[in-house]
């Protein structure tokens, strides 16, 4: 988790940030620590179409994904959406 608290100090203030992973239930200590920084915190979400659907109703800036998420799209192709169509930043975030 320090390398999350690295991120955090690393990039620009950013108020929120989404998160997808193949099991959303493992990103508990992520969203603990973004939500101590007094980060926003949308997700965790398990599929790509689900994170685009979310980045398409808040204003997101820097999306936390792993490699592997459910469905058809993963964590590579689901950051290149997300970059080309909202601009949003995104970050690998190790599978638990």
């Amino acid at each position: 988790m320090r390398d999350l608290k690295d991120i955090i100090e690393q990039f620009d203030r950013f108020s929120t940030v989404l998160i997808a992973s193949k099991t959303p239930e493992n990103s508990e200590g992520v969203v603990e620590i973004l939500l101590e920084a007094g980060i926003n915190v949308v997700g965790p979400v398990s599929r790509a179409k689900h994170a685009l659907t979310l980045a398409a109703h808040s204003p997101i800036d820097l999306a936390l994904v792993t490699d592997e998420l459910a469905g058809e799209r993963n964590g590579a192709e689901l950051a290149r959406s997300l970059a080309d169509t909202w601009g949003v930043r995104t970050i690998p975030l190790p599978a638990a």
